[in-house]
């Protein structure tokens, strides 16, 4: 998978930044997982993950080209395991730190929203190698990376009438592992989320799609195929889809959604349960619903 978390943007209506102030924002999921392989089939791998993050957003008073600006950083831990024939391993670590050092928005008007922002994923993470194999390799289980991500970001919002839609596209660019030689080909990611309000509640869909268009290389060539296993050039492409529900009485809102995947292609594929809070610290104005919503992680 990429360093991106699949499915941590579903249901915050990222086009629009909500007003000026401090937010937080903490999640927790779990992730239950096959391997599967170039073609799509299942392997043995049994694959179990539970993230959790705190995310801190500050909105400024700053008005840059027509748009408001904000900045932060999210922290995730994580618990992770892996169940073959062969092997199990497990690790709780640290991710690496996202930071967000820039995201602009803008109101369009009729509903419509867009925003704009840059993210870098530290090389900081509780990264692990393996000590028992001949060649430079990371361990069966590392909750960190040993290489920066960077990550340019689009979404639009609609928010009209008690409907809200938000769109949010990504690439996912990586840099070497200087341990391995290993380099991950760039991701594009899209996430979107539809919802209908019903009093302080709403309910919706949401969907998550992956696709890795370049290919993986190691020591500046190109990955081989392994029978049964991962195809020529290591692709991946992943996509689910589920429900979610939000509450948001005014001051914060909490969220729960359920992913299920139903293409994955070498990676991990199965079902995610995801729980959020998002809440203002201090903001210069009371916020709307969905203004609290999007103070979740970028």
């Amino acid at each position: 998978m990429p360093a991106y978390l699949p499915g941590v943007t579903l249901g915050l209506p990222l086009g629009l930044l909500p007003a000026p102030g401090l937010y937080a924002s903490a999640f927790a999921s779990h992730f239950s997982f096959r391997g599967h392989n170039s073609r799509g089939d299942e392997t043995a791998a049994r694959i179990g993950s539970t993230p959790a993050a705190l995310t801190f957003l500050y909105v400024t008073n700053l008005n840059i080209f027509g748009a408001s600006y904000a900045f932060g950083v999210t922290q995730p831990i994580r618990y992770q395991t892996l169940d073959t024939p062969a092997l199990s391993s497990d690790q709780l670590g640290v991710v690496n730190t996202v930071v967000n050092f820039g995201t602009l928005s803008w109101k369009l008007g009729n509903g419509f929203n867009v925003s704009v922002g840059h993210d870098l994923y530290l090389k900081d993470g509780s990264y692990r190698i393996n000590r028992l194999s001949p060649t430079p390799a990371t361990a069966p289980v590392s909750v960190g990376r040993n290489y920066w991500t960077y990550q340019p970001r689009v979404a639009l919002t609609y928010l009209n009438n008690g409907w809200s839609f938000t769109d949010n596209m990504m690439l996912n660019i990586n840099t070497e592992n200087n341990y391995t030689h290993y380099q991950s080909g760039t991701f594009f990611i899209n996430e979107a989320t539809l919802t209908r309000r019903f009093g302080i509640f709403d309910i919706g869909v949401t969907s998550v799609y992956i696709n890795q268009f370049e290919a993986d290389r190691q020591y500046g060539r190109i990955v081989s195929a392994i029978p049964n296993g991962r195809g020529y050039g290591n692709k991946l492409e992943y996509a689910s889809i589920g429900p979610m529900i939000s509450y948001n009485p005014g001051p914060f809102a909490v969220q729960l959604y359920y992913q299920q995947n139903f293409v994955a292609k070498n990676t991990g594929g199965g079902s995610q349960i995801w729980g959020r809070v998002s809440f203002p610290l201090y903001t210069d104005r009371p916020n709307s619903p969905a203004e609290i919503e999007s103070a979740g992680p970028r």
